[in-house]
């Protein structure tokens, strides 16, 4: 997908807090390429499911009987929460390669004699 005029990469996989940043890679042996940067997962929404009933071990998957006419409703509001698709999202790096490219001035590093390289 492209946002922006940036390739996105939509990738199969686990990505957990803390691997923001990391490389993908492409290739195999000595010979990998790294094509682009992680930036996070794909969140989806997930329903909370229900407490079981005191005394119940489990949560029925069978839903509750229908509303009797007159009967008040013991149904709870929904509860969502972000959980991890197990999609990663990576940007290209391309962008940060002609970056680099346009600018090789690099760090000012002093030299022995006090000038700077």
């Amino acid at each position: 997908m492209v946002q922006n005029g940036i390739t996105i990469f939509v990738l199969d996989g686990i990505n957990n807090l803390g691997f923001s940043g990391g490389p993908v890679v492409t290739g195999h042996g000595g010979s990998l390429d790294v094509f682009a940067v992680i930036s996070s997962f794909h969140a989806e929404p997930l329903e909370v499911l229900p407490a079981p009933e005191p005394g119940q071990s489990y949560v029925s998957p069978i839903p509750p009987p229908p509303q009797l006419p007159g009967q008040k409703s013991k149904q709870q509001p929904k509860q969502v929460v972000e959980s991890n698709s197990g999609l990663i999202l990576a940007y290209d790096i391309t962008p940060a390669i002609e970056a680099i490219h346009a600018n090789p001035i690099g760090p000012l590093l002093a030299e022995p004699n006090g000038n700077a390289r």
